[in-house]
């Protein structure tokens, strides 16, 4: 399976962060902005992952019913950057046929004693666009990348 990322969807200052460095990205509007907005998106199916952080208790407040669509329509929905990083590694491993499945004993093991002959650790990926465990993307993928309160 190929997929193919057909737009990144920010809010307003996280849309002019990522032109300012030559990431394009088509603004949504936050719910309180009016519609169409992200959570119209999401129950349209037009949004297959979801990276939203937020700084203080009213922008945390006011991403609720993102993240209300977000779990009722199972779109993978990261709150941190390392779980954004995270999940664009484990894409980025997908796509390339890099992703190996081991128990996690057999890390644990290997990192104990390595002539045990038990396998390694995998590779780790750097960068790219990650698949949620889990979850399943059509032949796109669109996503959001938003930072509330700014």
């Amino acid at each position: 399976m190929q997929i193919r990322v057909s737009g990144c969807w920010a809010t307003s200052g996280t849309q002019r962060y990522l032109a300012a460095n030559g990431i394009p990205a088509i603004k949504v509007n936050k719910v309180a902005e009016g519609r169409p907005h992200i959570v119209d998106a999401i129950k349209n199916g037009e949004v297959q992952l979801v990276f939203n952080t937020t700084e203080g208790a009213t922008a945390l407040a006011d991403s609720r019913s993102l993240r209300r669509a977000a779990l009722l329509h199972k779109v993978p929905y990261y709150t941190t950057l390392s779980g954004a990083v995270a999940a664009a590694q484990g894409i980025k491993a997908y796509l390339g046929g890099d992703l190996e499945v081991c128990a996690l004993q057999n890390y644990f093991a290997a990192a104990a004693d390595p002539a045990s002959g038990q396998p390694g650790r995998p590779a780790r990926v750097e960068t790219g666009f990650g698949r949620a465990a889990g979850a399943s993307f059509g032949p796109r993928l669109n996503f959001v990348s938003a930072v509330s309160g700014g």
